[in-house]
């Protein structure tokens, strides 16, 4: 014969049963390791692991149990581990942040003097092994400033303290921000060694590289269609000048002057002509004296051409044919002028002598 339960006790055992089930509700059916794990736990399996020269394991249940912990000692082991695999930049900055951190508890905790001690002593050991950069940066300030050593971007907190790096021949160190023109440098990172490097950022607005302003130059004036100043034919003009010009008035000037030694040392002589043995001297003064003429003839035609050439040898420039706004282009084309008219020079070369003069045409 079943006997019911009275109401109050019935109400009881409905709350024990809410109980229970948000309870197994609340449990995982399976839990995460790294979390449940306790971190003592963890770092001691770290030092058994440590212990046995098991230095990859041993570094990645330190940095578990530091993930839990944030104890200084855990980042003591992270920093051995590291130093061991070699990564002695790396390590350096993980002991230099477990003795900071060590310092601060050892206050109220003396427990952390060994932690801190330890931490000092391996980094005493390192420092002659890595070297250090400062990053001095001027020009812009904040979030929207990106630094990098590399391709590693640096925290802006480590912006103007010694960063350690590894010894490496040469890296750049370089620094962006929105509105500025990007700053590079590259440096040499020397064991034992702090260097400082400035990175000036500055300019506003989006700027062109130099090297696609002067292609973009060179494709505007080709895109534009304009000549050069100075045309093939302008340029054999000043070669002609220079040459003809120059060559022909030092010809002229010193086979004029001999010409002119040799008419002075037969006038002194009295009548050369009469007497036989100064025929020579004639001769020779006669072949001076034509030489210099026609060297003066040569030199005063390489001029006159030169410079003609130089004056209508330039490029033709092309009517601008755009239509004008609101209407077509008026016609500026303009006939050619009958050269067959007006004055010009006119130059005369013989074997007797060279003439030059101006004619004109009416």
């Amino acid at each position: 014969m079943s006997r019911e339960l009275p109401a109050h006790r019935r109400l009881r055992l409905w709350w024990a049963a809410v109980v229970a089930l948000l309870c197994l509700t609340a449990v995982p059916l399976c839990p995460c390791p790294a979390y449940a794990a306790d971190a003592k736990t963890l770092y001691a399996e770290a030092q058994r692991l440590y212990k046995y020269g098991k230095v990859e394991p041993a570094l990645a249940k330190f940095r578990q149990a530091y993930e839990l912990s944030s104890s200084p000692n855990a980042q003591l082991g992270i920093g051995r581990c590291l130093k061991d695999l070699g990564r002695n930049a790396e390590a350096y900055e993980q002991l230099q942040a477990a003795q900071r951190e060590a310092t601060e508890r050892s206050a109220s905790d003396e427990s952390y003097i060994q932690t801190r001690d330890a931490a000092a002593s391996l980094i005493a050991i390192l420092d002659p092994k890595v070297g250090k950069l400062v990053i001095a940066l001027t020009g812009a300030s904040g979030e929207a400033v990106t630094v990098r050593i590399g391709d590693q971007r640096v925290e802006p907190e480590k912006i103007g303290v010694p960063i350690p790096l590894e010894p490496q021949k040469a890296i750049v160190v370089s620094a962006t921000a929105p509105d500025k023109l990007p700053a590079e440098h590259t440096v040499e990172i020397r064991a034992g060694r702090t260097i400082t490097v400035s990175l000036e950022l500055k300019g506003n607005g989006p700027q062109q590289p130099a090297d696609n302003a002067s292609t973009s130059a060179a494709s505007k004036s080709v895109s534009d269609g304009k000549p050069s100043a100075l045309g093939p034919l302008r340029i054999a003009g000043i070669v002609v000048a220079a040459v003809l010009g120059a060559g022909g008035a030092v010809t002229f000037g010193v086979t004029g002057s001999i010409a002119s030694k040799r008419e002075s040392e037969l006038q002194d002589a009295g009548c050369p002509s009469c007497n036989v043995s100064y025929q020579d001297k004639l001769d020779n003064g006669k072949t001076m004296q034509t030489v210099a003429n026609v060297g003066l003839g040569i030199g005063i035609a390489g001029l006159v051409g030169g410079t003609l050439m130089i004056i209508f040898g330039g490029p033709s420039a092309e009517p601008d044919a755009s239509p004008a706004k609101g209407g077509s282009a008026p016609d500026k084309t303009e006939p050619a002028p009958d050269k067959s008219d007006g004055a010009g020079p006119a130059v005369s070369v013989s074997p007797q002598g060279g003439t030059v003069g101006y004619t004109w045409r009416f």
